[in-house]
């Protein structure tokens, strides 16, 4: 039985290396397929009815400066009132404080709370402030532009608001 295994022993070894020799290596363009590229038509904004996506400003007037302060709340002495600060992206170091206009008395407020940025490259923060008596309020803010000249101090102001007595 040895025999009849070992008689088909060289005929197969002869056929394997021949199915092997035949192809031959395989070359770049054969590993590689290429397939043509063909353009899709993507809707634009525009043609779909949308407005366009406003895009990151690369303006240095917007990204250096600091504004509008706006507030709100009940506006009532006891309520919390919120203050929120517009920012552009090379501002930092926000800090506002409030003014009471019959005393002069200030009060700084906490470090702000963060959001951003917008689709403007714009950042809010947001200040809270709870007025201890009633009377005309204004909000100043003041923070850190990093410009091509160096730092530059930018501020803003909001407009007065008045606090209400409780009851």
């Amino acid at each position: 039985m040895v025999k009849k295994v070992l008689r088909w022993l060289p005929l197969t070894v002869f056929l394997l290396a021949a199915c092997n020799l035949g192809q031959g290596v395989p070359t770049a363009e054969d590993i590689t397929p290429t397939v043509p590229i063909i353009p899709a038509e993507v809707p634009t904004e525009e043609e779909e009815g949308l407005p366009p996506a406003e895009e990151s400003s690369t303006d240095p007037a917007v990204a250096e400066s600091i504004g509008p302060v706006t507030v709100t709340g009940e506006f009532t002495v006891g309520e919390t009132v919120s203050i929120r600060v517009k920012r552009g992206e090379a501002v930092s170091s926000v800090n506002c404080l409030t003014v009471h206009q019959e005393t002069d008395a200030t009060v700084v407020l906490d470090p702000p709370s963060t959001s951003g940025p917008s689709l403007d490259g714009t950042f809010d923060e947001s200040f809270t402030f709870d007025p201890p008596q009633a009377g005309t309020y204004s909000v100043s803010c003041t923070g850190v532009a990093l410009t091509i000249d160096g730092l530059v101090e930018v501020e803003a102001d909001s407009s007065p608001f008045t606090i209400e007595a409780k009851g």
